[in-house]
């Protein structure tokens, strides 16, 4: 059973890093996996997923925006940093900058994370689930990973942090007492527009935002109880439109190179599935020269019994119509015809292509008579010549064009007597 893996890394009070895991089943259910179980549950369902993805503390990162036009991912590298120096209060060397997707028109979403934090994540995964690290699909911040509605900002208080995500790039997470002030400041973004409403999920035991506040903000306030578990308002996160992935630049997933026993293999199957396609050919081949053969043999056999009908059928026809007609050859007295056949078959074949044309045959009286057409009048006269020329006696009939332009003309060949 095919299934999705969202794994979202947590800070605890001292920093350090802890996993919870959500595991998404094609046909909806899923499954809560947390640090309570054994590592080794986590890196048996990374190595079986079909997809991964990895959620990250959003407090440990800057989510903004900026003006750029379109350039080339190079190009965009060198220029972010120049681009966000005022927001900027560290070496830019030592950040990884990752971009949403350009809109023209649209200022450009970034997010800017350290590299000595993403090289902590990378080195805590690959620990966690092993080799099956080199299946994650995308790193993605966590309040980014909030259900999106394009008219409506979400907004979740996961224990002593407000996740809240204002549009598809733009999220925040914020300490419950910071979250009015910053709320007010996004709604009064020059050049957005508020949203429609705003969905809060928090315990019915805890004040977020007073009703003083929400009136201030003057956007309608929706407030329900969140999930047991954060993480499973998440899980929709594979199938909406891509945010930003950390994995880009110095980060971006790389191909495995192939193993030396991975190209043998490979080589292995090419040069089986060549044999497999001429053992084919080679099958066809010889099916279509055996029926090819066997309707010649029938062919001669047909020929045979005409020549020699009360002789019994021979067993290789080929040959005996080869020895009677060696036969005829060596017979001057009865081989008029054969000697005659030879002398035109050798003038009239290469003058075949030049445009003459042989359409009827007959022999009568020891001479033969040929009904012959060709395009002009040389070539009939270059054929007589030719026939002549071997000693023959030749008696061409008057030349007549016919209804599609050709020359038909009669000739009349025999041997000369003495």
């Amino acid at each position: 059973m095919s299934y999705n893996l969202l794994i979202r890394l947590k800070k605890d009070a001292n920093q350090s890093l802890s996993t919870e895991w959500l595991i998404i089943y094609d046909h909806g259910e899923i499954r809560l996996g947390t640090d309570s179980a054994a590592d080794s549950d986590l890196a048996k369902s990374a190595g079986f997923a079909q997809n991964i993805i990895v959620l990250v503390p959003s407090t440990d990162l800057l989510l903004t925006s900026t003006k750029l036009p379109k350039l080339s991912q190079s190009r965009l590298i060198k220029a972010l940093p120049f681009a966000l120096e005022d927001q900027l209060s560290e070496d830019t060397q030592m950040l990884h900058f990752a971009t949403g997707a350009f809109k023209h028109g649209e200022p450009l979403p970034v997010a800017v994370v350290s590299k000595e934090k993403m090289t902590e994540w990378l080195t805590f995964l690959s620990k966690r689930i092993g080799k099956a690290s080199a299946l994650i699909k995308a790193i993605i911040p966590d309040a980014l990973a909030l259900s999106f509605k394009p008219d409506s900002f979400q907004i979740y208080m996961d224990e002593q942090f407000a996740l809240t995500r204002t549009r598809l790039c733009s999220a925040f997470a914020i300490e419950k007492d910071d979250l009015f002030p910053l709320l007010q400041l996004t709604l009064n973004q020059w050049g957005q527009p508020k949203p429609a409403a705003i969905n809060l999920y928090q315990p019915l035991s805890m004040i977020l935002l007073s009703d003083e506040q929400i009136k201030e903000l003057n956007v309608p306030v929706t407030i329900s109880e969140p999930p047991k578990n954060i993480l499973s308002a998440m899980a929709d996160v594979f199938n909406q439109p891509e945010t930003i992935n950390l994995l880009q630049g110095e980060y971006a997933p790389t191909q495995e190179k192939a193993t030396l026993n991975q190209l043998i293999w490979a080589g292995f199957a090419v040069v089986s599935i060549w044999l497999v396609f001429v053992t084919i050919v080679n099958i066809f081949s010889y099916a279509i020269l055996y029926n090819e053969k066997r309707t010649i043999d029938s062919t001669m056999q047909v020929i045979y019994k005409k020549i020699s009908p009360n002789s019994p059928l021979s067993k290789n026809p080929k040959v005996s119509l080869q020895n009677e007609l060696n036969n005829l050859r060596a017979n001057r007295a009865s081989s008029a015809f054969i000697r005659l056949l030879d002398i035109i078959g050798s003038e009239y074949v290469p003058l075949r292509n030049n445009g003459i044309t042989l359409n009827k045959i007959t022999y009568r009286n020891n001479q033969l008579i040929l009904d012959i057409e060709a395009k002009n009048l040389q070539l009939l006269d270059k054929f007589r010549i030719g026939l002549e020329a071997h000693g023959l006696d030749v008696v061409v009939s008057n030349a007549e064009r016919n209804q599609v332009g050709l020359i038909e003309m009669h000739f009349t060949v025999k041997e000369i007597t003495s």
